[in-house]
């Protein structure tokens, strides 16, 4: 299975060369790889989000703490390098808000995981989240492809893949006076929505359509989860199901970028 790490070092060093090659104006801004580059960010929101609840309950399949480290340093180093992007001033403030947000969510995740801090982290995280789909839709918006609006969509089910994942874990963890589970079934049904959108799209050719019916079959369990809450499940199933919708997802936005 390609691991997220992996994933976000070849993302990375696509935006390093798209910004190394003169790309950064706006005029001959790749558009579609800086969406896909600037939505994985949203992704990496809630991975971290999952991986410290993981360590918390004091999961070690999958080493959650090792993989929290890389992620927030992947996080950090993708927005440094996109805020030096040059489009306009919209994006250059949203990236501007995302990193002062970031350093909020920072000190939290180099403390040790428990209950308490958990709720405020999932807020925190859940300002970042937003903030960080702000700066998508600006860069969306600029571009003004139709491409571009796929692309975004695509990129997001990656990040709903995590966030499920998180949610979940959270409600495993069994927070007091939480509405996690309720805000996991909202997920899984934004998940569905955008599913059908793309499948649907006249993006989608019949590659990509394949892959999302793998995605499809992989989403049928997240879809059962909210249909009926168990405290039979584990985090470990909860990692491999979640990697396996990002690692699918991951392909499928990178053929949207490629056209």
């Amino acid at each position: 299975m390609l691991s997220c790490s992996k994933i976000n070092n070849i993302v990375t060093c696509c935006l390093f060369f798209i910004i190394s090659t003169g790309q950064a104006m706006a005029a001959d801004i790749d558009y579609a790889s800086i969406i896909n580059i600037s939505g994985s960010q949203r992704m990496l929101t809630q991975r971290m989000l999952r991986d410290y609840v993981l360590v918390g309950m004091g999961v070690t399949f999958q080493d959650p703490a090792k993989d929290l480290a890389t992620t927030a340093e992947r996080f950090n180093t993708q927005l440094a390098t996109l805020s030096a992007l040059v489009v306009n001033d919209e994006v250059s403030r949203d990236f501007e808000k995302v990193g002062v947000i970031w350093q909020e969510v920072k000190p939290i995740l180099q403390t040790k995981p428990d209950k308490k801090t958990a709720p405020v982290l999932a807020v925190s995280i859940e300002n970042l989240l937003k903030a960080s789909n702000e700066a998508v839709l600006a860069l969306q918006k600029a571009s003004g492809k139709k491409r571009s609006e796929v692309v975004n969509k695509s990129g997001r089910q990656r990040m709903l893949s995590q966030r499920m994942a998180a949610l979940y874990s959270l409600v495993l963890w069994d927070i007091p006076d939480s509405d996690f589970y309720e805000q996991y079934r909202q997920v899984v049904n934004e998940y569905r929505t955008i599913q059908n959108y793309l499948i649907t799209s006249d993006q989608t050719t019949p590659a990509i359509k394949a892959e999302l019916t793998k995605a499809s079959k992989l989403f049928r369990w997240f879809s059962k989860v909210a249909s009926k809450k168990s405290s039979r499940l584990t985090p470990e199933v909860i990692q491999r199901n979640s990697d396996g919708l990002l690692k699918i997802m991951q392909k499928v936005t990178s053929m949207y970028v490629a056209g």
